[in-house]
């Protein structure tokens, strides 16, 4: 059986996504650590093999990996995603209409509508873990959401927030 995390008012979940693996750190970590800390955790962890969901890696680097904070909602602690930039391609803009096959590794998305499939509701933000038609023939991208479930999304279910 899954042990239950318990998060006072300071604490978040630390979700790492890295070269198309997507997991939580067990164990809360401070909402306000900078930066820096966060990596540093995360690096730790990923080196060990401490991170469910992520292959241990000796060499990993998370120097160049962005920090995203999102408060806590009625459902949810607050959260931390640690997650790849997109190094090349022209920049999206929030909210700009476009096709599933446009969305990368790292992409932050929020939903359109209620994923059943993930027991998602519209509105809810997640991070795309891994690229369109990387499971099977047309497979859309799999994003791991705030709720910390995961699913393919297909055209017009999500919304580009952030690269």
């Amino acid at each position: 059986m899954d042990e239950i995390v318990v998060f006072n008012a300071e604490q978040a979940r630390l979700n790492i996504t890295i070269n198309g693996q997507n997991g939580d750190y067990p164990d809360p970590i401070r909402y306000d650590a900078n930066d820096g800390d966060i990596k540093q955790i995360a690096s730790e962890a990923v080196r060990t093999g401490y991170v469910p969901g992520i292959q241990s890696d000796p060499n990993v680097n998370f120097q160049d990996f962005v920090v995203d904070r999102f408060p806590a909602t009625n459902e949810l602690p607050p959260r931390i995603m640690l997650r790849p930039k997109t190094p090349f391609g022209m920049e999206l803009t929030m909210g700009e209409v476009i096709t599933v096959e446009q969305l990368h590794r790292g992409d932050v998305v929020q939903a359109l509508e209620d994923l059943k499939a993930a027991n998602v509701k519209r509105g809810t933000l997640g991070v795309v873990f891994e690229e369109f038609n990387n499971y099977k023939d047309q497979g859309g991208p799999m994003v791991r959401w705030m709720n910390m479930n995961c699913c393919n999304v297909y055209n017009n279910q999500v919304m580009f927030v952030r690269r």
